[in-house]
């Protein structure tokens, strides 16, 4: 259950991509995580995206608006009623005290939810979501020194990433072979094999649906430690023109000039993809699916605010 109150700091604009921390403690130093990952991804998508002129702040956090108490940081409530415009995306984000640290099933690092897409027939990109972090797995991972690709990783998919089935080009619709069901091709396929593979680029199949890396991510067994794949590696956990690509396909004007090479991938060990990291990594993915699903179901069976 999302907490009773928090405070909405600010709100920082960017050419792509608006951020907006509902932190209610200011955190410069987490704050500055959420920041780089925005910057980078700004570097990459350079196109506009068909602006939405209202948004309901109820909207932008994926809940009721009687659910979740928002101030200003002068401490002035906000009504969830209220409506913000958007230019292309808005991604609100949170650090919160929420299960804690911990090996426990339970033990989550929170999630990641999109809250509102364009309709399929306006590219059917996201116009919002929610990034939620656990403050005290939060510092386990900045203690391991991957924390910035986790944020890296969940903001590519608050860009939709990983939501296939929205967007017209079709790919990535078909889990196992990412381009199957495309009728006029894929940009990251024919990128894979400019790169050299000789093989169909795949979405990664392991485990069942309702593992949160089921069929949106790129299969692990391919792209190793790639920053969209399931896993992050403690080595660079690269961002190659594969993943860039896969924005150009869902329908982001891209550039490559930042594309980490693909020979620095690296493959995954058994026990790589079982450490603390990836096993925090996991439940967030599993608790971002359901929570996704939950959300669904509501908005099909009850009003909008």
């Amino acid at each position: 259950m999302l907490a009773a109150k928090a405070r909405w700091e600010a709100i920082v604009v960017g050419d792509v991509v608006d951020v907006a921390t509902l932190s209610r403690e200011s955190a410069p130093a987490n704050d500055a995580f959420v920041l780089a990952a925005k910057a980078w991804w700004e570097e990459i998508i350079v196109s506009d995206v068909a602006d939405v002129a209202a948004l309901w702040y109820a909207e932008l956090l994926g809940v009721s608006s009687s659910s979740y108490d928002v101030y200003t940081s002068g401490g002035q409530p906000l009504n969830l009623t209220d409506v913000i415009p958007v230019d292309d995306i808005v991604i609100a984000y949170e650090f919160a005290q929420m299960d804690g640290l911990g090996d426990s099933d339970g033990n989550t690092l929170g999630s990641t939810l999109l809250t509102s897409f364009r309709d399929v027939s306006n590219s059917g990109l996201p116009i919002s979501a929610f990034l939620k972090f656990d403050v005290a797995d939060v510092d386990a991972f900045i203690a391991a020194g991957t924390f910035q690709a986790v944020v890296l990783h969940e903001m590519g998919h608050a860009l939709g990433f990983g939501y296939f089935s929205n967007y017209p080009s079709r790919c990535g619709t078909t889990c196992v072979v990412y381009e199957a069901s495309a009728p006029h091709g894929c940009v990251a396929a024919a990128k894979y094999r400019e790169l050299g593979f000789a093989d169909e680029l795949l979405v990664h199949f392991d485990g069942e649906p309702s593992d949160g890396s089921y069929c949106s991510h790129w299969y692990e067994g391919q792209l190793g430690d790639e920053l969209m794949s399931p896993f992050i590696s403690d080595a660079h956990n690269p961002l190659t023109a594969i993943s860039i690509a896969g924005m150009a396909d869902m329908g982001y004007q891209v550039v490559y000039d930042t594309a980490d090479p693909i020979d620095t991938i690296s493959h995954l060990t058994a026990a790589l993809k079982a450490s603390p990291t990836n096993t925090r990594l996991a439940r967030r993915q599993r608790h971002s699916r359901a929570r996704q699903k939950a959300m669904a179901a509501l908005r099909a069976s009850a009003p909008a605010p």
